[in-house]
């Protein structure tokens, strides 16, 4: 099969409005969580800072993504209106705060995922109808799966995908409802963690048949999976995941000793942090390096798997494995290899996890 190249990227997080303040930041280990007041509450959440909506016929989460739409544009040789380039946006929730707070100018359909991804379209000319992915925690890594094979069968020689959600009342009240919102900065992987931290991203990721850029990193391999388990829990046995990890190594023809760092889902859950680790154990990865950004820039939704990746392809590019900010105790049930402080290596392949409600399961092999 052809290899899918990836040629630019782009990203507006809680860490920073440019790749620079967000490299700059997991470098240094800065957190972009902050104590907010909610309700009765006070919540560490992950807020986008330093950024204003430019035009007020376009809602908060339509302008994040035209922004970061015209800046990744801005790095390929792509026209807007070439009928081999697919706009595909990953979103658990969109507009939906347009549901509470309406707009005299915006209407309120565009609450509606398909909506929103048509006014995308028509602001910039595109000739085809952008493909919504909107399954769960998984959808960014998803999205940049099904990019890849739209790629490798010709349906496309350029897709742009885009991971974009916000906070919002519905999100917010949401997690608080399954008790799963930690009111500390979250510890992912850690034997006390007791929680998830929201946030808010927009990211872009350009997928090509060509080699534009002339840096050789491409998405080697994929696979999805689920395990029906619960409408919200994840298994408890990580079978599902293990299953789409065996699976992604075969899709990509390589052995799992050719894993050089794994980014985990890592959501400071109690069960999905439990899950992962017994996935990564049973395909014989406890030694791998691994870590979580989530305590960087938060749970960030349909834009989690898009905005890790991101981080990953830096890591990649600059040799440099960054700490899992928040772990500091093993959890002695199930000892994986998480990163506790930034380590120098050559990374040459990235395995990708992500797992969402409903069992849902998808991972990526990035590859150089």
């Amino acid at each position: 099969m052809d290899k899918v190249f990836i040629n630019a990227y782009d990203i507006i997080s809680p860490l920073g409005n440019s790749i620079e303040q967000n490299w700059d930041a997991l470098t240094n280990n800065k957190t972009g969580l902050a104590q907010y007041d909610y309700l009765n509450d006070t919540l560490f959440l992950g807020k986008i800072k330093n950024y204003t909506s430019s035009n007020n016929e376009y809602t908060y989460l339509e302008n994040l993504l035209i922004d970061i739409i015209e800046k990744t544009f801005l790095k390929i040789e792509v026209k807007k209106d070439d009928k081999d380039f697919l706009l595909i946006i990953s979103t658990t929730k969109g507009n939906i705060d347009l549901l509470k707070q309406h707009s005299p100018i915006i209407d309120i359909s565009r609450a509606r995922l398909g909506v929103m991804a048509i006014a995308i379209q028509k602001y910039f000319g595109f000739i085809n109808t952008p493909l919504i992915i909107s399954n769960a925690c998984v959808s960014g890594v998803m999205a940049l799966s099904i990019a890849k094979d739209y790629i490798q069968n010709k349906y496309y020689k350029n897709i742009l995908v885009c991971g974009a959600d916000i906070l919002s009342d519905f999100v917010i009240e949401g997690f608080l409802s399954f008790k799963a919102i930690s009111t500390q900065q979250c510890k992912p992987f850690d034997k006390d963690r007791n929680g998830i931290n929201l946030g808010e991203a927009v990211a872009c990721i350009h997928l090509s048949v060509n080699n534009i850029s002339g840096q050789d990193y491409h998405i080697l391999g994929s696979s999805s999976s689920n395990d029906a388990n619960h409408i919200s829990g994840p298994s408890r046995t990580g079978d599902g995941l293990s299953l789409a990890i065996e699976n992604s190594f075969k899709d990509a023809k390589i052995r799992k000793e050719d894993i050089d760092f794994i980014s985990a889902h890592g959501t400071a859950t109690i069960y999905n942090d439990d899950m992962e680790c017994k996935a990564i154990v049973s395909n014989q990865l406890e030694e791998t390096p691994t870590n979580s950004f989530k305590s960087y820039i938060g749970h960030t939704l349909g834009a989690a798997g898009i905005c890790e990746v991101i981080f990953s392809i830096l890591s990649m590019k600059n040799g440099l494995l960054i700490k899992s900010l928040g772990f500091e105790n093993i959890n002695e049930e199930n000892i994986i290899s998480i990163i506790s402080n930034n380590q120098t290596k050559e990374i040459s392949k990235t395995l990708k996890l992500s797992s969402g409600f409903g069992g849902c399961n998808s991972v990526i092999i990035i590859s150089i």
